[in-house]
């Protein structure tokens, strides 16, 4: 009988599975099971193992479009697991709605020896919502294959086949699980009508050793032995370094509508004339009290501004996946009626509203994501999972995010801004670039005064305030009460020893797009005692060892700094009376490819001032500079331990 205790006690030693693996394979020789080999996890290539929380041994998955109004999708994988990371490496869920059908799905568990361990089918499977907690009614639905391991490690095999009347969507393929997946085989097969081709984008297939093979009405992809890449500190998102392959129909049905991608023009123009038109009717009542409330303002944009306002205090946002694949807008009538919707309904709202009192705007789908994510302009398809407003101003767009209640007009948020995007005119798709924030706009200042007493304590009065964005940021403090703000401010400022939150006072300036944070501060024993006098961080709110990235004796993945930025300190400090600066640092300055760091000292009368300013430039660099990189924060670091010697009378 295996002694599974005996295994977790060592399976922190180094080499461990290496060693796991040779002893299976050792005792299978002399024993004879009902077991699978292949389906065991300790057969895989010991090659695979590095860095692998789980390996994917066969994945087979096959779209066959060869009638060009049905996809049907078979997917078969086996999947081993060797730690708790590995678990969301299986993917073992399937989506269903009205449209996509599930014809079989079922799993089955082998231990670590390759035996049968559990068979799950459809029944067995948890039958949840596709969608937030936060949508009203929706058609999408998932069959999740919940399983908690009793041991490590473990097989799945997951297969299933669903049926669609929709061919818009045919997923992307990426051979690789995640960030630590390694691929022992996986092949995909796409089959469509011998005389049609298909869009296809391919990248990164080389540097994998990935093959292509296209017949008539067929192409086929293989990948082998692809080892895993550990997730590190700043990784792009894994699709960005693997092999991806993306492939679309010219001509695809969306829930048996039938529809164009031979040009963006014209899958533009396809949206507007089977998605978009036909929702934009708004009440009588309703067309006349706003444009009785914009008939004084001079301008478009003074117009644009009173209705994106109205919009704001009027609806809410909820998530509302019906329609046609859930990419059809809910009727504009149906949202003045009710007050809520989800991006398509109350974008399709205020553009409808904007129309009503002459003010021209379009439709614009993207990918919302905190990582900058583009329409791919290369490959024409559905794409996007958001939807915002464009507004022709002053020869230039004016975006508009139509699902806050609180962001200034004309502001985008980090979720959408510098991205490519396609805007759907009444002439058809347009690829435009949202709003892009620099260095000079992203800008968190920090300025305070504090009084110092002889017990090495301070108080005083600090403004915070954020632009560009860091104001976005900051916007979810408005709903903050006394406890959440004095949580936040310890966590961010934990540093500083016991500090104490005497007061918040919070502005949000819409037209300046400013957020301004005042505060009163108080901390006990921040200086440190010395006989009689005091050892001093002026830099009260400066980075810590804690703050340097994570170190790494062979970087593989290239980082990302997506957005420039600058912060900047301004601290002034009123020393006790009768106390003196013994001397003054020299000025600090660093500059580096990824940035610059300056940090200057003056004294005036009883005050010791201190000013510090650290900027980042956006860029993508390569795996070699994140020593460099690394070794900038760690200057940083020390430049904001600098410390000054305060004199008492003795």
């Amino acid at each position: 009988m295996i002694k599974w205790g005996v295994f977790t006690l060592f399976a922190k030693t180094p080499n461990f599975m290496k060693y796991l693996i040779r002893f299976f394979l050792l005792l299978s020789a002399f024993h004879s099971y009902s077991q699978n080999v292949e389906f065991s996890p300790v057969t895989v290539d010991p090659s695979l193992l590095e860095n692998a929380d789980s390996v994917v041994r066969e994945e087979r998955i096959t779209y066959d479009i060869t009638d060009p109004k049905i996809l049907i999708e078979k997917v078969y994988k086996v999947v081993s697991v060797y730690n708790k990371s590995g678990n969301g490496d299986v993917g073992a869920y399937v989506f269903y709605d009205d449209d996509r059908k599930i014809k079989d799905i079922r799993a089955t568990i082998y231990d670590m020896m390759g035996n049968e361990k559990e068979v799950f089918k459809e029944r067995d499977f948890k039958d949840v919502s596709a969608v937030s907690g936060g949508t009203l009614y929706a058609d999408d639905r998932v069959l999740v294959f919940e399983y908690t391991p009793t041991a490590y490690p473990y097989t799945v095999v997951f297969e299933y086949e669903t049926k669609s009347r929709t061919t818009a969507f045919i997923p992307r393929w990426i051979p690789v699980a995640n960030y630590g997946s390694s691929t022992a085989h996986a092949t995909l097969e796409i089959l469509y009508p011998e005389e049609e081709s298909i869009h296809i984008k391919q990248e990164r297939l080389k540097e994998f050793d990935v093959s292509h093979k296209h017949e008539p009405g067929k192409d086929v992809w293989e990948a082998q032995n692809i080892k895993a890449v550990k997730k590190e500190y700043l990784s792009p998102s894994f699709d960005k370094i693997l092999p991806v392959v993306k492939c679309a129909l010219h001509s695809f049905y969306l829930k048996g509508v039938q529809g164009n991608a031979s040009s963006w023009e014209n899958f533009g123009a396809w949206m507007n004339d089977n998605l978009i038109r036909g929702t934009e009717a708004l009440p009588v009542e309703t067309v006349r009290m706003v444009q009785n409330m914009v008939k004084d303002l001079p301008t478009d944009t003074d117009k644009a501004k009173a209705i994106y306002q109205f919009v704001q205090d009027k609806v809410r946002y909820i998530s509302v996946q019906v329609g046609i694949g859930g990419w059809k807008p809910m009727l504009a009538a149906d949202v003045d009626h009710l007050g809520y919707g989800d991006c398509k309904a109350l974008s399709n709202y205020t553009k409808s509203l904007l129309n009503a009192v002459g003010v021209p705007s379009y439709y614009t789908v993207l990918y919302g994501d905190t990582e900058k994510r583009s329409i791919d302009k290369d490959f024409i398809a559905m794409q996007g999972n958001h939807v915002i407003l464009a507004l022709p101003l002053d020869d230039q767009y004016t975006w508009l995010e139509c699902t806050s209640q609180t962001v200034p007009f004309g502001y985008l948020g980090d979720f959408t801004d510098d991205r490519d995007v396609l805007v759907i005119t009444e002439e058809g798709g347009q690829l435009k670039h949202t709003k892009k924030y620099d260095k000079e706009d992203n800008i968190a200042r920090i300025a305070a005064t504090f009084n110092l007493d002889l017990q090495g304590g301070f108080e005083g009065k600090l403004l915070k305030t954020s632009e560009g964005i860091f104001y976005g940021d900051q916007l979810g403090l408005q709903r903050y009460d006394d406890k959440a703000f004095k949580k936040y401010y310890l966590n961010e400022w934990g540093r500083v020893n016991r500090l104490e939150i005497v007061a918040v006072d919070l502005e949000n300036d819409r037209d300046a797009v400013l957020f301004t944070e005042d505060l009163k501060l108080k901390a006990q024993a921040y200086l440190t005692a010395i006989n009689t006098d005091f050892l001093f961080k002026p830099n009260v709110f400066g980075m810590d060892p804690k703050d340097i990235p994570a170190r790494y004796d062979n970087r593989k993945t290239p980082f990302d700094i997506d957005r420039g930025q600058q912060n900047k300190i301004q601290l002034s400090f009123n020393l006790p009376e009768g106390c003196s600066i013994d001397a003054l640092p020299q000025p600090i300055i660093i500059n580096a490819p990824f940035g610059s760091y300056e940090a200057h000292f003056s004294a005036e009368g009883s005050y010791l001032n201190y000013t510090r300013t650290l900027s980042l430039d956006e860029g993508h660099y390569s795996a070699a500079a994140y020593d460099a990189y690394r070794d900038f924060y760690k200057e940083v670091v020390r430049a904001d331990a600098q410390k000054v010697l305060i004199k008492t009378k003795s």
